[in-house]
């Protein structure tokens, strides 16, 4: 019996490589994540048209915002609610929370 405190995978004179059987014997992962997003961006002509995907919840967003750094809104379509919503810009009101309008058609 060796009393080598060696970490799992490290090979020393007393191991060898039959002492350890496959990979998943040197770890374990137990990481799930709460969300999942794919998204893709496409530019045209100023504007930004993008497409979320969000694995977890099978939803999909459509966005449509302009490219400008002064940007002051942005289209978000929702089609699994039927939902179109614009957004204003984020407006700063402390070092940590920001305001942003939301206007809604269902």
């Amino acid at each position: 019996m060796s009393t080598s405190r060696e970490p799992l995978g490290i090979m020393n004179a007393t191991t060898s490589e039959d002492d350890i059987s496959s990979w998943e014997d040197l770890y374990s992962i137990e990481w799930i994540p709460k969300e999942v997003f794919i998204k893709f961006r496409q530019q045209v002509e100023g504007y930004q048209l993008g497409v979320n995907f969000e694995v977890n919840g099978c939803n999909t967003k459509l966005v449509f915002k302009p490219l400008t750094s002064d940007r002051k809104w942005k289209i978000i379509y929702e089609p699994k609610y039927a939902d179109v919503r614009v957004l204003t810009k984020k407006i700063p009101i402390g070092p940590f929370l920001n305001f942003q309008g939301d206007l809604e058609k269902h």
